[in-house]
């Protein structure tokens, strides 16, 4: 089974740039609480809900959603060069 995790720092720049640093108007777009967005900021996971949801919106805006999702491998790497 692979593993996957938001890429928190992608997440970041993504939400300053579309919705003015408005997480609360990220997680309305795409169709999570507000809470959802807040967990995953504080936990480094997300469900499949939300991974579902952020790449319907990326396709609906033309961005590549893979930018916002790490793999288990790739996520360790981030982590030790942080």
């Amino acid at each position: 089974m692979v593993n996957i995790y938001p890429n928190i720092s992608r997440l970041e720049e993504l939400i300053k740039d579309y919705f003015n640093n408005n997480k609360s108007a990220f997680a309305r777009r795409i169709g999570v609480d507000r809470t959802t967005i807040s967990k995953i900021f504080s936990r480094g996971r997300a469900g499949s809900k939300f991974f579902g949801k952020l790449m319907q919106f990326c396709e609906e805006e033309d961005i590549n959603y893979r930018q916002y999702i790490l793999l288990q491998s790739e996520r360790e790497h981030n982590l030790n060069n942080d």
